[in-house]
């Protein structure tokens, strides 16, 4: 794997020297703006550009100008980032969800719900991610990379419920996380194994099924006190037995508008393990770390499940 040296701009430069946006001036002025940015990467953009308004200014038309485009910049990277991943035998693909928080941001348009609050919401933006690295913690780049503004709903846990039941899996949120399992898949070089890491929040049938059938392998922490059915064909839970099992994958009819007489059959099946993590011992005064950790990846002794619990710990 190539490494750049030396400041933020020779990188920027090297990372993105394929990047075409039709004019070479265009191609300078991002080279000139992504440096000034990245130099004050938690400022606006007038701060960043030092306090000089040409500076600033060619930056604000850089943005609006219509031959820039968000997907050439990404894609521009993600072609970098596959060629990174090349000639590791095993990678992981760290998914997670961050809130971009511009609530005092009162006159800006396009903005979404952030809050989980049913009546008050706080406003910005949802950033899914999925950052890409070795056994070791390093880096690679990202493999994927959603935006967007979240619909803000007056309605009560019940109604949101009641919505999300009716709700089929492409019209929920939770979607970003198949979605990204797939541009993140298409990445992967031959002969790499690519394992996914989540939290609580990727604990979903989809995603696990999805994730066998592309042969590739996840390790997620459990939500809730799932059930499935043991090797022996006997319903249980998760907590109940902590031990392989045949964990159910729901067909696509419940998450559909369906009425109660509906078939909720077992539609595909997938073999998961699930490893119990307790911190041990805690620091005085404090409750343990407590994990459940669910994943397709062999986990039959005590070294092999201490293998994926360190994994997990690359999040």
């Amino acid at each position: 794997m190539k490494t750049v040296t030396g400041n933020g701009n020779e990188w920027i430069r090297e990372e993105f020297h394929q990047i075409d946006f039709g004019d070479k001036r265009l191609k300078e002025r991002f080279f000139e703006t992504a440096g000034l940015l990245s130099s004050k990467a938690s400022g606006s953009i007038y701060p960043s550009c030092h306090g000089s308004w040409s500076q600033a200014k060619g930056a604000y038309r850089f943005f609006s100008n219509e031959r820039v485009s968000k997907s050439a910049l990404f894609r521009t990277h993600c072609v970098q980032t596959q060629k990174r991943l090349e000639g590791h035998s095993l990678v992981f693909s760290l998914q997670d969800t961050s809130e971009l928080n511009f609530d005092s941001h009162k006159k800006t348009e396009g903005l979404g719900s952030i809050s989980k609050a049913y009546h008050k919401h706080k406003m910005g933006l949802m950033l899914h991610a999925s950052l890409m690295v070795t056994q070791e913690g390093l880096p690679l780049g990202l493999s994927s990379l959603k935006c967007w503004s979240r619909v803000s709903r007056e309605e009560t846990p019940q109604e949101k419920q009641r919505r999300l039941y009716q709700s089929t899996m492409k019209e929920k949120e939770s979607i970003k996380w198949i979605e990204t399992l797939y541009e993140t898949a298409a990445l992967i070089p031959k002969d790499t194994c690519l394992i996914t890491l989540g939290d609580r929040e990727a604990d979903i049938f989809e995603l696990f099924r999805v994730a066998s059938s592309l042969k590739t392998f996840f390790i997620i922490r459990n939500r809730k006190d799932r059930k499935f059915i043991d090797e022996k064909g006997k319903k249980t839970t998760v907590q109940t037995a902590l031990s392989s099992g045949w964990l159910p994958i729901r067909n696509n009819l419940v998450y559909g508008p369906t009425n109660k007489d509906a078939s909720r059959h077992i539609h595909e099946k997938v073999h998961v393990s699930a490893i119990s993590v307790k911190e041990q011992p805690p620091p005085e005064g404090v409750a343990p770390v407590e994990w459940v950790l669910l994943t397709n990846l062999t986990a039959t002794d005590a070294l092999e499940a201490e293998e994926k619990v360190n994994w997990y710990r690359l999040r």
